[in-house]
């Protein structure tokens, strides 16, 4: 009985990220996106200067997920590409096509991969 209600608490905790995950808005990502860390390291002087940036975690784990469900279907030969540069992607794809803050990320995203070279 137990082991039962355990898995009904799983599938109910799963159905419900999955939902959320699917009803993600591009104003969302895009600020999820814009969240970053700073990555410092040390100079010759051992200083400490800013070595560069790294994307919010949900960020970088939405659109690589959904990026590997489009190679999934699409014909891809760049299935290795960087958070970086798919982030780029999308937020240009955006830009150009004036996609409202409101619509969905995932088929934002679903449409500007097809702008990722080597994708059809």
């Amino acid at each position: 009985m137990r082991i039962a209600m355990q898995l009904v608490v799983f599938l109910a905790l799963y159905a419900s990220t999955e939902t959320r995950a699917a009803n993600v808005t591009n104003a969302e990502l895009l600020k999820a996106c814009g969240e970053k860390t700073v990555v410092m390291g040390r100079d010759e002087d051992k200083k400490l200067v800013r070595a560069g940036e790294k994307i919010n975690g949900f960020c970088s784990g939405y659109i690589q997920a959904t990026f590997s469900g489009f190679t999934a279907t699409a014909n891809c030969k760049s299935e290795d590409a960087s958070p970086e540069f798919l982030l780029s992607v999308y937020e240009q794809y955006v830009k150009d096509k004036a996609v409202p803050g409101s619509a969905t990320a995932y088929s934002t995203l679903m449409q500007a991969f097809r702008r990722v070279p080597d994708c059809e």
